[in-house]
């Protein structure tokens, strides 16, 4: 376009001593007040007495998160030893004493890194672990809840059919008593004859039928009921199966579940030492 554009570059000037020593005195103190953080929560974490296995378990993840977060601010506040300058740490006459010390500060740095990551990776499993339990939890509360109050309709549907034969049986003696009265009567305006006689043998007849009718009644009566207690011991029966089965299942979950954090807390025990063996 007409125009002559040149780049010209040239290395930046050092910061001087001060600014990084001021530089690294700052993120000492960022990592000592982040260690205090964790030691306080920590003691937060072990102070909580009582509740479930659920409780106990975040507990001693808190515990054990605040201990890895406790070491990695160690690591970054002995690493930032290794970046202050020569002048002020005195060892400007040795050639490399600012190399090595750089060197050592990096593998610092390195393991308060994994420390902290391994601090983040046992919250996040435990959290999510419990998330999905708690989830578990509630959808099999919200199939037993629905299999009992089925059960709970089945059997008031029974209870009203039984109320409805009991009305029947008793609509039944009522029609049997006004016979009873008709042939009363009818004995009573004709006289003491040998046709009433025989109306009072069919009335004595009669009277006998519906006493055992009513008995029958009685005994299907009965059988009905014991038939609805029957239906509802089994469905109290069926619940309490159930309730037992999920609380054998979440009893296994949580074993699993804890069995999976001792494994983690040992994984990151044997990696921390190692770190620090690999430091040391």
């Amino acid at each position: 376009f007409g125009q002559v554009i040149s780049v010209r570059y040239s290395t930046l000037p050092s910061p001087p001593d001060a600014s990084l020593v001021i530089g690294d005195e700052l993120f000492v103190v960022g990592s000592v007040l982040f260690s205090v953080a964790a030691f306080i929560s920590a003691l937060k974490a072990v102070g909580e007495i009582g509740g479930d296995q659920d409780a106990v378990l975040r507990r001693r993840t808190a515990v054990a998160t605040a201990a890895l977060y406790e070491l990695g601010s160690v690591s970054y506040t002995v690493g930032t030893l290794g970046f202050f300058p020569a002048g002020p740490l005195g060892i400007t006459a040795c050639p490399d004493g600012s190399r090595m010390m750089e060197e050592a500060g990096a593998k610092a740095f390195v393991a308060g890194s994994v420390l902290y990551t391994l601090g983040a990776v046992l919250t996040l499993v435990v959290v999510s672990s419990l998330t999905f339990k708690h989830a578990d939890e509630i959808l099999a509360t919200a199939r037993l809840g629905s299999s009992t109050a089925a059960k709970e309709g089945a059997a008031a549907k029974e209870s009203a059919a039984v109320k409805e034969s009991t009305g029947h049986s008793s609509r039944e003696g009522g029609n049997e008593t006004r016979v009873r009265q008709d042939l009363s009567t009818a004995r009573a305006g004709r006289g003491a004859t040998e046709s009433d006689e025989a109306l009072l043998a069919e009335a004595l007849l009669a009277e006998q039928i519906i006493s055992a009718l009513a008995s029958l009644t009685a005994a299907a009566q009965r059988e009905q009921e014991l038939q609805l207690e029957a239906v509802q011991a089994v469905a109290r029966a069926s619940a309490s199966q159930q309730d037992l089965d999920i609380a054998r299942q979440k009893l296994q979950s949580q074993m699993q579940q804890l069995e999976r954090v001792r494994c983690d807390l040992e994984r990151s025990k044997r990696e921390a030492e190692e770190a620090l063996d690999f430091f040391r």
